[in-house]
C-alpha cells in the first residue's frame, strides 16, 4: 500500500516508526507486514507525505516584468548574480545590508545570506 510503487514497503517502515501511535493492544500488537491496519492509519500517512512534500517545494513563485527579467538572465549569464532558491524565512536590516534567512529547496537547514547592494534597472 505504499504511495511510491519503486518502495512497496515505505508505508510499512513509516508506520512502524510510529507503532506506539497505531497499536491498540487488544486487535493491533504490533505493526507488521501482514497487520491489517485501519484507513485512518494510511490517510494520516498520506497527510504526512503531502506536507512533507509542501516543505520541498516552493510555496509560490515570483513574476518579473519581462525587461527586468531579461536584465536578470543577462547578469545571471555573465556571473553577475546568484539565484538562490527556496523558501524564504526572514529578512532584516542590517546597516546598509539585508540579512536574508531562507530554507533552500531539498535541504532540512536554514541558510543565511547578507545582501550588500541591489540593483536597480
Amino acid at each position: 500500500m505504499s504511495a511510491f510503487p519503486h518502495l512497496p514497503d515505505h508505508f510499512l517502515h513509516w508506520a512502524q516508526q510510529r507503532e506506539q501511535q497505531i497499536v491498540d493492544g487488544r486487535w493491533l500488537p504490533t505493526v507488521t507486514a501482514s497487520s491489517f491496519l485501519p484507513r485512518r492509519v494510511y490517510g494520516d500517512y498520506l497527510h504526512w507525505l503531502l506536507a512533507e512534500a509542501e516543505t520541498q517545494t516552493p510555496a509560490h513563485r515570483h513574476r518579473v516584468a519581462p525587461s527586468i527579467g531579461t536584465a536578470l538572465e543577462e547578469e545571471l549569464r555573465r556571473g553577475q548574480v546568484i539565484r538562490h532558491v527556496g523558501r524564504l524565512q526572514n529578512c532584516r536590516s542590517v546597516g546598509n545590508a539585508v540579512q536574508v534567512n531562507y530554507r533552500p529547496c531539498g535541504e532540512a537547514g536554514n541558510t543565511e545570506l547578507a545582501v550588500g547592494a541591489v540593483a536597480r534597472w
